[in-house]
C-alpha cells in the first residue's frame, strides 16, 4: 500500500512537473473498459483540489464532458480531492490504480470498477462508459 502511494506521488510530482511546459498537442489518456453488461450505478470523479492551471483546465473540462454526457439522467456522482482526500482516493486506487487526474471511476452496484477514464476526457469517452459504444 504504500509502495503504491510512493509510486503514485513520484508520478504526479512528475506529471505536475510537466504541466509547466508547453505541449504542443495533448492526447487523451487511454480508456480501460473493463466491462459493458452491467449498469453504471455511480461515478466516483478524483481531482486535486489545488491544482496546477493545466490540471484545473482538464478537472474543468471533464466535469463539462460528464454533465454533457448524463444529461437529464443522474447517476450519483462522488467528488474526491486526491491531495485532501488521499485515504477515499486509495479505496479506488487499490481497485485500479490511475495515473493522471482527473480519474473517473465507473462502478456498478456492488462497487466494481466497470470503466475508469482518465486525463483528457472528453464527452465521447463518458457516454460510451455510461451507455456502451455510440
Amino acid at each position: 500500500m504504500q509502495l503504491v502511494r510512493t509510486i503514485t506521488a513520484i508520478l504526479i510530482v512528475l506529471l505536475a512537473a510537466g504541466c509547466r511546459q508547453p505541449v504542443a498537442k495533448e492526447t487523451p489518456v487511454a480508456t480501460e473498459k473493463v466491462t459493458s453488461s452491467t449498469a453504471i450505478e455511480r461515478i466516483v470523479f478524483i481531482d486535486m483540489a489545488d491544482a496546477c492551471d493545466c490540471t484545473k483546465k482538464k478537472i474543468a473540462t471533464a466535469e463539462k464532458a460528464l454533465d454533457g454526457a448524463m444529461g437529464a439522467d443522474k447517476v450519483h456522482v462522488e467528488r474526491i480531492h486526491m491531495d485532501t482526500e488521499d485515504e477515499k482516493a486509495d479505496v479506488y486506487r487499490d481497485k485500479k490504480p490511475f495515473m493522471v487526474v482527473p480519474a473517473l471511476y465507473f462502478l456498478d452496484d456492488a462497487g466494481n470498477v466497470l470503466t475508469l477514464l482518465q486525463g483528457d476526457i472528453t464527452e465521447t469517452q463518458v457516454a460510451e462508459a455510461l451507455y456502451g459504444a455510440l
